[in-house]
């Protein structure tokens, strides 16, 4: 009954408005959606954007990834300066293969460990209680990082050796090999090398200090450059 009179009004209404002016609302009301050539104009205008951002997508996840690593491993090496500081004792900053019963030190893998011992062959010890470290025993691990923990699964680095030792006053002692650390393994793929991806640099200092730096830049006023 509602329907009827509700269709009465508007049969009412447009003979009110007349043919001429119908031609201004008819339209709206009996509209029906987008036709087939738009919805399919729509979707190759979508599928162009598309195509033109995922390598920029792409791009930026690879990016970010190294960022991750280089920010992993730079928070190692100052966080066993730190304890070298604290309990004015040796402590070893060293890249390793893995993080297993059978890992070995490596310049070309992610993982770290800081530790008081060498960690080799026992990388999967549990970290030391803080308070009873230094009479713990060996290999006396303080921390570990899985090298795909930031986001370097599938990565290589390429260090020029794979150990830091950091005496009391946090400065680099004997046995320290690592200068650079290239992420990832520096392979053609690096835009200094005429690649696409933008590889970062961690540059151990003499007084022990790392930085992270872009070894694209070449500007020596840039902070992001790398000294030598």
């Amino acid at each position: 009954m509602h329907g009827d009179i509700y269709s009465d009004r508007l049969s009412a209404h447009f003979s009110i408005i007349g043919g001429a002016e119908c031609k201004y609302v008819c339209p709206i009301i009996y509209s029906k959606g987008i036709t087939l050539i738009e919805l399919m104009i729509v979707l190759v205008i979508l599928a162009v954007l598309l195509a033109l951002g995922v390598p920029s997508i792409r791009q930026w996840i690879e990016d970010t990834k190294i960022r991750s690593i280089a920010a992993s491993i730079h928070s190692g090496t100052q966080l066993a300066r730190g304890e070298a500081i604290r309990l004015n004792e040796l402590v070893r900053f060293q890249l390793t293969s893995d993080l297993t019963d059978s890992c070995v030190l490596s310049g070309t893998a992610a993982n770290w460990v800081v530790s008081i011992d060498n960690p080799t062959a026992g990388c999967d010890a549990a970290p030391a209680p803080q308070a009873t470290i230094l009479s713990a025993a060996s290999p006396r691990i303080i921390q570990t990082s899985l090298g795909s923990e930031g986001g370097g699964s599938g990565y290589t680095i390429n260090a020029d050796g794979n150990t830091l030792v950091f005496n009391g006053a946090g400065r680099l002692s004997a046995g320290s090999t690592i200068t650079n650390i290239e992420i990832p393994d520096f392979d053609g793929r690096c835009q200094h090398q005429g690649g696409t991806l933008r590889c970062l640099r961690i540059r151990v200092l003499a007084g022990g200090d790392a930085i992270i730096c872009d070894p694209k830049v070449t500007a020596t006023s840039d902070v992001r450059f790398c000294p030598n």
